[in-house]
């Protein structure tokens, strides 16, 4: 991930490829634990071509979150569309995010376990992070109605308050992953979460 200088013109270099790496440095760390040395040391870039290229070790920060959520985010979300009942969407849903979050220790994703904490005396996270989850109420809103339609929950049922429960069972288990919980344990969680939203 080392920049390419090209005579005559700026130095190059794979942006997704940046941002991977510092995401998965401030995903392991935190925030405030991440330094500058660890973030040149994880992106093959120096100082003078982060700051030139993302800003401030904030911005930066930001960029990563928007970036992962842009990708693997919509990857969650797309996952819930697939299958053919409410049952099968939520299973592929939860799989698709525990792949990504059951990983070696510290699981967990930045949205979860990360952003909540990263907030400075000059940077407030909390409308990105309520950005963020406002996104994945309406996603799943979306669905629940198709659900609704289907027979797959009651037409009397609470869309609005079933969508925000579900989302935030969502991160919950990228909690969890983060303090240790394993896959196998995980996995039957989401069984029983699954028995409790939609009709078997």
């Amino acid at each position: 991930m080392s920049e390419t200088l090209h005579r005559g013109r700026p130095r190059k270099f794979d942006e997704k490829a940046v941002l991977d790496a510092a995401l998965e440095v401030f995903r392991r760390q935190g925030f405030s634990a991440t330094s500058l040395d660890d973030l040149t040391a994880a992106t093959g870039l120096n100082r003078p071509s982060l700051y030139g290229a993302f800003g401030n070790k904030e911005a930066l920060f930001r960029s990563c979150v928007d970036h992962y959520w842009r990708t693997q985010g919509r990857e969650y979300m797309r996952a819930l569309f697939t299958g053919d009942t409410l049952a099968e969407g939520l299973g592929n849903m939860c799989r698709t995010f525990l792949d990504a979050v059951c990983v070696p220790h510290p699981g967990g994703c930045i949205v979860a376990c990360c952003l909540p904490s990263a907030s400075t005396s000059d940077l407030d996270h909390t409308e990105f992070l309520s950005d963020i989850f406002s996104q994945c109420d309406a996603s799943v809103r979306k669905r629940l109605t198709r659900a609704s339609k289907d027979g797959d929950i009651p037409q009397t049922a609470d869309i609005e308050t079933l969508a925000g429960y579900i989302v935030t069972t969502l991160f919950g288990f990228s909690l969890r992953a983060r303090a240790g919980l394993s896959r196998d344990i995980l996995d039957r969680q989401v069984e029983l979460f699954i028995k409790t939203v939609a009709n078997p």
